[in-house]
């Protein structure tokens, strides 16, 4: 990441890009300091407002003014590169895409690197000016997505829990149909198979997360119908939908000429 670039980080869910640029940052070497957060929440945020807000510029400072006061704010530490982190809820409206490459531009000239961090748009390009960095969706390729939260798995557990194949597939499905993101469900799943004394993360544990409507952070914050296990399980729903997820899953393992015809035309 060099002095002064503008990039434009886009994922969905958008926490993915989130915690990508996290862990980009914590490796940079020599480590940059973020000079400013944004939160773009709404269309109808300013950026120029927020800007001078969290700068402490005056109120009728320009963009310009703001940079320059940045500038020499940078200049007082010698060697440390600035970032400033736009993050975007939803796609930036008009006026935000015209003031952030306006801004893009001026913290250019003043050696201050901008990263924009918003919702993927679809395979449309990225704000003129941004170099353009697309992450795919987490539960495209299953041995990918299986990879990913058995690494999360074992870095939360201190290498204690582990997933049934079935809770990967649910957890697979719920990010492609609900648009959760991986990170938050898994950690989810976690806390109500912990709750419930399971010695791994199961397709149960999954199916309580999906249908749980706030994130759970503790397992104290695990309701107490989710304390313990049913009797039966799967529920014959689920289980023709584990039926179905399994004939995907391997379905998509085979080579393009050896897959049915309709499973071709859906890819």
């Amino acid at each position: 990441m060099h002095n002064g670039v503008a990039i434009e980080l886009q994922a969905l869910p958008v926490v993915e890009a989130r915690a990508l640029l996290g862990v980009a940052l914590a490796r940079c070497s020599p480590r940059r300091r973020v000079a400013l957060r944004l939160e773009l929440s709404t269309p109808a945020a300013s950026l120029p407002a927020l800007l001078r807000q969290r700068a402490g510029a005056a109120t009728s400072a320009t963009l310009e003014q703001v940079c320059q006061q940045l500038a020499a704010e940078r200049a007082a530490a010698p060697g440390e590169p600035w970032l400033v982190e736009v993050h975007a809820s939803i796609a930036p409206s008009a006026r935000q895409a015209a003031d952030l490459r306006a801004f893009a531009e001026l913290a250019s000239a003043s050696q201050i690197a901008l990263v924009l961090v918003s919702p993927s748009a679809g395979a449309g390009a990225g704000l003129p000016g941004f170099e353009l960095l697309r992450l795919p969706p987490a539960w495209l390729d299953p041995r990918d997505f299986a990879e990913r939260v058995r690494l999360w798995l074992a870095a939360a557990s201190a290498q204690r829990w582990n997933a049934s194949v079935d809770a990967l597939r649910l957890l697979r499905h719920g990010c492609q149909e609900q648009g959760q993101a991986w990170t938050q469900l898994t950690q989810d799943s976690l806390l109500i198979s912990a709750a419930a004394r399971l010695p791994l993360l199961t397709s149960w544990g999954v199916q309580a997360a999906l249908t749980h409507a706030t994130p759970l952070h503790a397992v104290s914050d695990v309701p107490a119908e989710w304390r313990a296990p049913p009797r039966c399980w799967p529920s014959p729903k689920l289980a023709a939908l584990l039926a179905e997820l399994r004939t995907a899953e391997q379905l998509s393992e085979l080579p393009p000429w050896e897959q049915p015809l309709a499973a071709r035309e859906e890819g």
